[in-house]
């Protein structure tokens, strides 16, 4: 009974033995690396070394910053230059440091098949100035759309670049409607006397951009709003978008309309726009964009009731003179009643050959909303006044 359990014994330290010589095999395998580098100031766009400066290594099993297992700490010497050496080169590593109290990071560090790599890293001065701030990359879009409840939703995305050579930490302003009820914003935002400004310091380093999201409701009446806003920032585009078939474009300050509709998901857009270039239509910091908005379904309605009663009152109005061009012919004797009528007949065919025409204007939008309402208003007035002195001519006869 001995034999075996002693045979047992031998053979389970061999296999300790095995398991400790693999694991040290392993960890002799992996040989040693350094990272080296210098951290720089950029100041306008120029370099400049920066002596006995904090940086910070960052040790990571894997490709992600979610895995850290160490961090080594050192201070760069009178050139700007730091070492870290001894590092095991399976590893990925990360360089840090902190300007300003703001913290700036490099790319993910790996050997490849090497024992020494070097890593600079740059920082900035900061600001709390907006002047290297522009809207640009996908700009500023501003929805608008009608919801069931009524008023208006409006969602806003901006997205600031920094082009300048300092770290912006501060605030950011937004123009939002005093009255609007906000729905939601990413980040948090608090509403201002001069609008909608951030709840906390945002930091946008130069070369990067940050985004921000505004969704709010306004209660208003579509056909009797103007949505404006003013221009804060240098903009490199602004477009403004409505779903067709519920919201039309009217008078507009500052926009051009866009000649193709812009795709948003699965729905068309119409839109507006502005910006820097003169192809957007130029704006620059204090201008304002404005436009007139009609609700779409109503509109619509409008002028097919227009177009169609015109279209039936022309049908009339020849089927009329057909008649009494048939009755004249057939009449030995034409009265003076007659021929007044006849007049008063051709009057009536002009003016609704102008209300024709004004309709076509408007649909190819040659005219204003207003000019067509007001010129279409005096029209019909017209044709009232003819159609009741044919009237009174048919009851004299």
């Amino acid at each position: 009974m001995k034999k075996p359990l002693f045979i047992i014994g031998i053979l389970f330290l061999m296999i300790l033995t095995i398991g400790a010589g693999t694991a040290i095999a392993e960890t002799t395998d992996n040989e040693l690396g350094t990272i080296n580098g210098s951290v720089y100031l950029d100041q306008e766009h120029e370099n400049t070394s920066i002596p006995n400066i904090d940086v910070t290594l960052h040790e990571y099993k894997q490709n992600d910053e979610l895995n850290e297992v160490d961090t080594y700490n050192t201070t760069t010497n009178e050139l700007g230059e730091y070492n870290f050496e001894d590092l095991n080169t399976s590893r990925f590593y990360q360089i840090s440091s902190q300007h300003d109290n703001i913290t700036y990071s490099s790319n993910m560090i790996e050997f490849d098949n090497e024992t020494k790599t070097t890593e600079n890293l740059t920082v900035h001065n900061s600001t709390d100035k907006t002047d290297d701030l522009i809207i640009a990359g996908q700009g500023h879009l501003v929805v608008i759309e009608k919801p069931d409840e009524g008023g208006l939703n409006i969602g806003e995305i901006i997205q600031f670049v920094n082009v300048g050579d300092k770290t912006f930490n501060g605030t950011l302003l937004l123009d939002i409607p005093q009255q609007a009820e906000i729905l939601m914003t990413h980040p948090e935002m608090k509403t201002t006397d001069e609008g909608l400004e951030l709840n906390q310091t945002e930091t946008i380093k130069p070369g990067e951009s940050s985004q921000f999201f505004v969704e709010y409701n306004l209660d208003v009446d579509i056909d009797e709003y103007q949505f404006e806003k003013e221009i804060l920032y240098e903009t490199q585009l602004l477009a403004i978008l409505t779903e067709p078939d519920t919201i039309n474009f009217g008078e507009r300050t500052n926009l051009l309309e866009s000649e193709q509709p812009v795709d948003m998901g699965e729905t068309q857009y119409n839109a507006l726009i502005a910006g820097a270039s003169e192809e957007y239509g130029a704006v620059s910091i204090g201008d304002t964009v404005m436009v007139d908005l009609q609700e779409d379904s109503e509109i619509g309605l409008w002028v097919y009731l227009v177009v169609f009663g015109v279209i039936l009152t022309s049908m009339v109005v020849y089927w009329k003179r057909d008649v009494l061009t048939s009755k004249i012919n057939n009449s030995k004797t034409t009265g003076k009643t007659d021929g007044e009528k006849g007049i008063l007949e051709q009057e009536k065919e002009e003016i609704f050959s102008k209300m024709d025409k004004l309709d076509k204007e408007h649909r190819n939008e040659e005219i204003s909303d207003e000019e067509y309402r007001e010129r279409m208003k005096e029209l019909k007035k017209q044709a009232v006044d003819v159609m009741k002195k044919i009237e009174e001519k048919d009851k004299i006869k």
